[in-house]
């Protein structure tokens, strides 16, 4: 009798690519984090949380919150919203500390 033994081949398994963050999940807690710290419009914090070709604190903001949802895996939901608003409150406060010296 025959062992039912397959043989593996040394091929490495690729990583599965993760998934995309849902752009209607991003917008809404984007809209959530603005309303909640009341981020005034212009571009100070283009170069702070976004990538530095955005036109505009808002959509700087709505950069930092996909990649930290990607970056973390933090799903988009209520917990995650909460994870978010301490994550930006840490991020505003050091740029604030900053900016005072």
């Amino acid at each position: 009798m025959k062992p039912n033994l397959v043989v593996i081949k040394n091929d490495p398994i690729p990583a599965p690519e993760p998934d995309p963050v849902d752009p209607k999940a991003v917008a809404t807690l984007t809209s959530a984090l603005n309303n909640a710290f009341q981020i005034r419009a212009g571009r100070e914090l283009v170069y702070v949380l976004g990538s530095g070709q955005e036109e505009s604190n808002i959509e700087a903001l709505e950069t930092w919150v996909r990649t930290s949802l990607e970056r973390y895996g933090i799903a988009p939901t209520r917990h995650g919203l909460n994870i978010l608003v301490a994550e930006l409150e840490k991020q505003l406060t050091l740029w604030e500390l900053d900016q005072s010296l």
